[in-house]
């Protein structure tokens, strides 16, 4: 598979092209359908009066920005930093004071005035028709809470793709999921009012989703993945594993892990994406181990 041939896939993505193109040895190589849908309805059809779209940022212009523009008349920009965001019609430009994962997208629901609202993050893209997919199934009244299914970006590690096809696989129909996650969950905006965000720095996406039926939409796809920087993984893992630890007994027994899993863990990962991997993955582990330890 060749880097070139994902990175000008990537660029595509990145600039919002409607028609692109991908080798038929790519196609058939996409064991996880992480490219297949780049392929199926490139066409936006047209602005969502009924979505509004919050996206918290403090580092960059979302690059996201035009593809939500392109599906929602509502998009609201919460700006927490010296960015310079262009202006356009539909794009609500507000100044915030972080309060935390948590607080900061619930005080956001003041200024909406539709029944639906989206959060995502800054640097995440939809793919065509993500929003109208997501609420033509939560109009079926089954769900609590819709996340789209991630892609990563094409040039994206392997273990990053094997990881989101784990969280959000390829299926024909829509699924239950254990949790919401903000790089793309759909709400109603009156659950939200009722049921609100926990005040929390951070995992509030997990916090809220406690007792709640949450599904992903595999058509609605967002394509979103970063770089894995050790040091980075491990702060964000230990934060949000503090976090965890505290929702429910549940979710502390499910995302612990004891030492025969660390070493488990640490002899797989090695194996099967090389020493790299396998010394960012006993990194990570150390800082999920001692956030539930310690």
């Amino acid at each position: 598979m060749s880097w070139t041939d994902l990175h000008l896939i990537e660029q595509g993505i990145r600039k919002g092209s409607q028609s692109i193109s991908i080798a038929s040895g790519l196609i058939q190589s996409d064991v996880h359908h992480q490219l297949s849908p780049l392929l199926k309805d490139n066409i936006e059809h047209g602005q969502m009066q009924d979505v509004t779209v919050i996206i918290p940022t403090h580092r960059r212009v979302p690059i996201g920005l035009d593809a939500f523009v392109g599906q929602s008349k509502h998009v609201h920009v919460l700006l927490n930093g010296a960015v310079d965001i262009p202006h356009i019609p539909t794009v609500q430009v507000r100044l915030v004071s972080w309060k935390g994962h948590g607080r900061t997208r619930q005080e956001a629901l003041q200024h909406v005035q539709t029944p639906y609202v989206f959060f995502t993050v800054d640097d995440a893209i939809p793919l065509a028709s993500c929003l109208e997919r997501l609420v033509r199934e939560m109009e079926t009244g089954r769900w609590d809470a819709l996340v789209a299914r991630q892609l990563p970006f094409p040039t994206a590690d392997r273990y990053t793709k094997d990881q989101l096809a784990s969280w959000t696989p390829h299926r024909e129909t829509s699924y239950k999921v254990p949790q919401c996650d903000h790089v793309g969950t759909l709400y109603r905006t009156e659950v939200l009012q009722a049921h609100p965000i926990p005040d929390v720095p951070i995992a509030e996406d997990a916090w809220w989703s406690v007792g709640k039926n949450i599904g992903c939409v595999p058509s609605a796809c967002i394509v979103h993945s970063h770089p894995r920087r050790t040091v980075a993984l491990m702060k964000r893992e230990y934060a949000i594993h503090k976090q965890l630890k505290m929702i429910s007994a549940d979710f502390a027994q499910t995302s612990t892990i004891g030492i025969r899993g660390f070493f488990r863990s640490t002899i797989h990962t090695t194996g099967e994406y090389g020493i790299k991997e396998g010394l960012r993955v006993t990194f990570q582990n150390l800082a999920r181990l001692a956030a539930h330890k310690l």
